[in-house]
């Protein structure tokens, strides 16, 4: 086996694969290094993030000098090797194998939530196309049997034992096993019990046929009117990559999307059944609104931002100073660093975003897979940028943190006041008595976010902002990987980026602090915030990268004992996909 450094130094070897050279690392199989060259071989059990029994014996490939055709999966590639998997030998075999699968599947492609994501259907095209010579009667199976968030189908089982594995040594909960023997195995729960674990969904992801379907997408859209977005869960700071499946103007459902510095191949049902609320427009602020004779009326967006610019510049009668700012953890980098030379710019002033104890929790575990206590998406970003002075100890032991400095900083406001106070997105009950009472206190209110607070009587200005799935931007996650968000909708109405708004502010004032683009903003941004240097834009790519200082460890990542490689779920398709 050849020594021979590969990237970043480690051994690898280089075989041959259907006439083609591939080096791949040492130790990674066959199937790998196929993949490397951009070839799939067909499969039903393996997965990139599970163990390889080798059982479906679809990967068959054959080896130079090997009397016996081997499963590439498990197989580990070797220096000098020759494999070929288009081979007549190698095709037969495969055809075969399908063959037998086909043997007890039902033919209810018509009905079955799983076409144009069926791994059966897709390799009868490409391996298949055989006149089938078996006349035994099908063994029948259950039919559509809820397990809670997941429908059973026991009749397009192929018996891959991916949701065994998935339940044995991701999740540890052991969900389903396999009974019976012969043709007449199948899965099952214990004593039909419905699965309750909070990774439940990912069964209907890693089953590469119709057997294990997501009841809440069931039926709702056929895949291949679906456009998939990749972008970033919102839900908690862990910042799982995802596909956002949407059809004319509207989500369907989310999909994990591998990113194995993050989650892996994974994401939790929470996280995945909150795309719900993305459908709605209950509540959104449809256009700027200006408190005039005591009421809020529409204004136009050059209106409302030159009154809260000339409320920061000192205007209306009033002295500059005493400007504060209740950021949201849950707003982009973009928009936590414009607001923050903002306020610099129009001379200081305070803003805390710790108002629900997200410092405290946002890298604490709800379990030991991926869920995070802190619920909001950018919490690491909002320490790295607003609190860049202070970042040692907001990033050290949750013993040395402070343990409630917004209550002390709501406190002040609400017996001080502020000349300009600036609210993000907060409701009243987050903010609670001390947060209303310095909104009461302040004496000119600006509100930027997405929905009309239950206190916007209280409130001089409210701007429409957007949704996180309707703007582009990045996010930072508890370990420090930085993730670019996409824009899954369309903008509601005129909303503008929180980010776009406060720039817009400051360029009244003189201040150019953002760009032309969340891109050209986020450059800028990696030019002033000392954790960000050296990152740029254009090399986020589709997985992140590291805030500097912060190792590629994968740290943030979800366990799990599988060998990895380059597989990827990929945007046309999630079920099935390794």
């Amino acid at each position: 086996m050849s020594q021979a450094p590969g990237q970043g130094g480690v051994a690898s070897v280089t075989l041959k694969v259907d006439g083609q050279p591939v080096t791949v690392e040492r130790g990674r199989t066959i199937f790998q290094a196929a993949e490397k060259l951009g070839k799939t071989p067909p499969h039903f059990c393996y997965h990139r993030d599970l163990s390889i029994p080798a059982n479906c014996r679809m990967c068959l490939c054959e080896i130079k000098d090997n009397p016996k055709l081997q499963t590439s999966c498990s197989t580990v590639a070797a220096e000098g090797m020759e494999v070929a998997f288009e081979s007549p030998r190698v095709r037969e075999a495969v055809a075969g194998v399908l063959e037998f699968e086909f043997k007890n599947h039902p033919l209810d492609c018509p009905v079955c939530d799983q076409v144009g994501e069926c791994k059966l259907q897709q390799y009868y095209m490409e391996v298949g196309l055989y006149e089938s010579e078996l006349e035994t009667p099908k063994i029948l199976k259950d039919k559509v049997k809820s397990l809670g968030k997941i429908t059973l189908d026991a009749e397009r089982c192929v018996l891959c034992s991916r949701c065994v594995r998935f339940g044995n040594e991701v999740t540890g909960t052991d969900d389903f096993v396999i009974v019976n023997r012969g043709d007449h195995a199948e899965i099952a729960t214990f004593d039909d019990r419905p699965i309750t674990n909070p990774y439940s969904l990912n069964y209907a992801d890693i089953c590469p046929v119709g057997a294990l379907t997501s009841t809440d997408f069931r039926f709702q859209r056929r895949v291949y009117y679906l456009e998939p977005v990749a972008t970033v869960c919102p839900e908690c700071s862990n910042g799982c990559s995802i596909f956002a499946d949407r059809s004319l103007n509207q989500v369907y459902r989310y999909r994990p999307r591998v990113n194995p510095e993050v989650n892996r191949s994974w994401m939790c049902d929470e996280g995945r059944l909150s795309y719900r609320g993305l459908n709605t427009s209950a509540g959104r602020i449809e256009r700027p609104l200006v408190r005039k004779d005591g009421q809020l009326r529409p204004a136009t967006w050059e209106s409302s931002l030159a009154l809260v610019a000339d409320w920061l510049g000192g205007g209306n009668g009033g002295g500059g100073g005493r400007i504060a700012a209740l950021a949201h953890p849950r707003l982009t980098n973009e928009d936590l660093f414009v607001l923050r030379e903002l306020v610099a710019g129009a001379g200081g002033g305070a803003i805390e975003f710790r108002l629900r104890g997200c410092h405290l929790t946002f890298d604490a575990r709800e379990d030991q897979l991926l869920r995070k206590l802190d619920k909001n998406s950018n919490t690491r970003g909002a320490i790295e940028i607003l609190l860049e002075g202070e970042r040692g100890a907001a990033l050290g032991s949750v013993e040395k943190r402070e343990k409630d400095p917004a209550a002390a900083f709501l406190e002040r406001l609400a017996a001080q006041g502020a000349r300009v106070l600036f609210v993000f997105r907060w409701d009243a009950g987050e903010l609670g008595p001390a947060g209303l009472r310095a909104v009461e206190k302040a004496d000119f209110v600006v509100f930027v976010g997405p929905w009309e607070p239950e206190y916007s009587d209280r409130c001089d200005v409210l701007l429409p902002a957007t949704r996180s799935a309707e703007r582009e931007g990045t996010v930072t996650n508890f370990a420090g990987r930085v993730q670019v968000i996409r824009e899954v909708l369309p903008r509601y109405g005129i909303a503008l980026d929180p980010w776009v708004i406060l720039d817009r502010i400051g360029r009244a004032r003189g201040l150019e602090i953002g760009g032309d683009s969340p891109a050209e903003t986020f450059d800028r941004l990696a030019g002033r915030v000392t954790a960000f240097r050296g990152l740029c834009w254009d090399e986020l790519g589709s997985t992140g990268a590291w805030l500097g200082g912060v190792g590629g460890n994968g740290k943030g990542a979800a366990p799990g004992p599988g060998g990895g490689g380059p597989a990827d779920s990929g945007p046309g398709g999630g079920k099935g996909a390794a």
